[in-house]
């Protein structure tokens, strides 16, 4: 079975991705014990508020994204509910922040965002056979975790 983590870019993938990439996401989720981590919900609704506002308003900057929640209040908290619903949909358990010795090996070994440590370390420290994600800056990991990166195309 194996437990698979998976990136915050592909939980925006399978709500607002092509079917093409969503049916790609789900055959290697398949059959696999479904985790991510606390901080992956927050950069979801704000990665898809961004793209809703990129839609309407022609970009995605924080006035936009809060022009979007102002103005399409209602649209937004359908997005809101639209990643909850996700979330059990794909029974995903939500894993806590990681110990900061295991960031502090990372952040020595590898050059990544913040946000970026926190998802791969989250992961190793919870014994993850599978790590799930749309950003190549994690080719460079090279610990005991399978890294699958959906390109783009």
């Amino acid at each position: 079975m194996g437990v698979i983590y998976i990136d915050s870019g592909i939980l925006v993938d399978l709500l607002l991705g092509s079917d093409t990439r969503r049916l790609a996401i789900k055959s290697i989720i398949a059959g696999k014990k479904r985790v991510t981590s606390v901080i992956s919900f927050g950069e979801v609704i704000y990665v898809a508020t961004a793209l809703s506002a990129e839609r309407i308003y022609g970009n995605r900057s924080r006035s936009a994204v809060r022009k979007f929640i102002k103005n399409r209040h209602e649209d937004y908290l359908i997005l809101f509910e639209s990643v909850k619903d996700l979330y059990s949909l794909l029974n995903i358990e939500i894993l806590p922040h990681p110990k900061t010795k295991i960031m502090d090996g990372l952040i020595k070994k590898y050059k990544l965002p913040p946000r970026d440590l926190i998802h791969i370390a989250t992961a190793i420290e919870n014994n993850c056979n599978y790590f799930l994600t749309l950003d190549s800056d994690f080719k460079q990991i090279s610990e005991e975790i399978e890294i699958t990166i959906i390109e783009d195309g």
